[in-house]
């Protein structure tokens, strides 16, 4: 469909940033077609694999909280959705911010049970999976204001994170962000323009 097209087009010229998306997609498309070429299934072939790994990641995430079977049942149930179906044979930007976010709320659930020594990575783990979904389409900013909203309002969720763990999750969803707020301050923020006006 037409905004395939347009994110192929990207792909040809890698960028941390384009005029209405961040550059997630286009790296995919660059990636997928590098190693197979241009036809349609080499440009949408990273949103199959992207939509069967978020269903293995809800598959783990649903295992942890409630055990085997609400893990598969939870999996089952987003890999038939009309919409990932849909999704599924599309090159759109919903593949990867799922993607991404699930990794993101994944990171999120381990972090309160970690060990002394693993906390760091998982911090460092939850801030890097934000920024890749940020990295694949703004709409994450609704996953940032959920984990703010949750620490307001939740004293377990202010009891997961010391200075330490807020440090390092802010320092690396910042890294990982970083390319593209500087795409989008060389570029007069045409993305963030854009994204406002609609």
């Amino acid at each position: 469909y037409p905004d395939e097209a347009q994110y192929w087009l990207w792909s040809r010229e890698l960028a941390f940033g384009y005029f209405s998306k961040p550059p997630m997609i286009a790296w995919l498309i660059w990636l997928t077609t590098t190693l197979g070429g241009d036809a349609e299934a080499w440009v949408r072939l990273s949103a199959p694999l992207l939509h069967g790994a978020t269903a293995l990641v809800i598959y783990r995430l649903a295992q942890r909280l409630y055990g085997g079977w609400p893990g598969l049942a939870a999996a089952a149930i987003y890999s038939l959705m009309p919409g990932v179906v849909l999704s599924s044979g599309l090159m759109a930007t919903d593949a990867p911010l799922l993607f991404f976010l699930s990794l993101t709320i994944w990171a999120y659930v381990a972090l309160p049970d970690a060990s002394a020594g693993r906390r760091a990575p998982v911090a460092a783990g939850l801030g890097a999976a934000l920024g890749l979904a940020f990295l694949s389409k703004y709409a994450a900013i609704y996953a940032l204001g959920s984990i703010a909203l949750h620490f307001l309002v939740s004293k377990d969720a202010r009891r997961r994170w010391s200075p330490m763990t807020a440090a390092i999750f802010l320092a690396a969803f910042v890294l990982v962000l970083a390319p593209n707020l500087a795409w989008n301050a060389s570029h007069q923020f045409s993305t963030v323009k854009h994204t406002a006006a609609n």
